[in-house]
């Protein structure tokens, strides 16, 4: 999807979780095995015009630490999104860690 400034929101996952969003105007990267994803991360980050990447909770599975260095470096705002499935809970986890280190305390669990 490509804003007036030339700005796009790009998602990457598998093709069948993805596909719905082009037709709003997300470009999609298909991503089927999950071995990929770093170097997809990497170059969808590093292009200036993407400035949003939709990534499927699917195979976002240990790639947190990635995630947040491309935030760091380029400023593309990484976001995860449940597959059609449902939630496996990576993006609770995620954002519950990302609470603790900007306020210090856990304000997400129930405990």
């Amino acid at each position: 999807m490509a804003g007036a400034s030339g700005q796009k929101i790009v998602a990457v996952g598998p093709r069948h979780e993805m596909i719905g969003l082009r037709s709003v105007g997300v470009e999609v990267v298909a991503l089927e095995v999950a071995s990929s994803l770093e170097q997809v991360l990497r170059e969808q980050a590093a292009r200036p015009e993407v400035r949003l990447v939709l990534l499927s909770e699917s195979v976002a599975e240990g790639v947190q630490k990635l995630v947040e260095d491309l935030r760091k470096a380029t400023g593309t705002m990484i976001v995860l999104v449940p597959s059609h499935q449902g939630s496996r809970g990576t993006t609770m986890q995620w954002m519950k860690r990302a609470m603790e280190q900007s306020l210090g305390v856990d304000v997400i669990s129930d405990k």
